[in-house]
């Protein structure tokens, strides 16, 4: 399923996630799933946070804002998932507190 462009940003966000998650459950075949919540959670983490630094730019402050997290947590999730600090900015601050 292909998300459609004409919903709004959250939609297609859900449309992308659904379809992901089809694809993951077909793939599997016979064998029964584990901790797919976990698995998402971590999957999106890894995109995420990586994604909202470069907008903000590195700073933390304002990737936390964003984020709607707390400084220390988005330490936490940036040492768990070994995310560099300093990821090269190729993005403006659009949507960035």
């Amino acid at each position: 399923m292909r998300p459609n462009r004409q919903a709004s940003p959250a939609a297609r966000l859900d449309e992308a996630l659904t379809a992901a998650l089809d694809s993951y459950f077909e793939h599997l075949g016979n064998q029964a799933p584990h901790a797919v919540y976990d698995m998402v959670t971590l999957a999106m983490e890894r995109t995420l946070i990586p994604y909202a630094l470069n907008r903000c730019e590195g700073n933390l402050s304002q990737t936390a804002l964003l984020l709607g997290i707390t400084r220390n947590t988005l330490r936490k999730k940036i040492q768990i998932h070994n995310i560099p600090i300093n990821p090269s900015f190729k993005t403006k601050t659009y949507g960035c507190p």
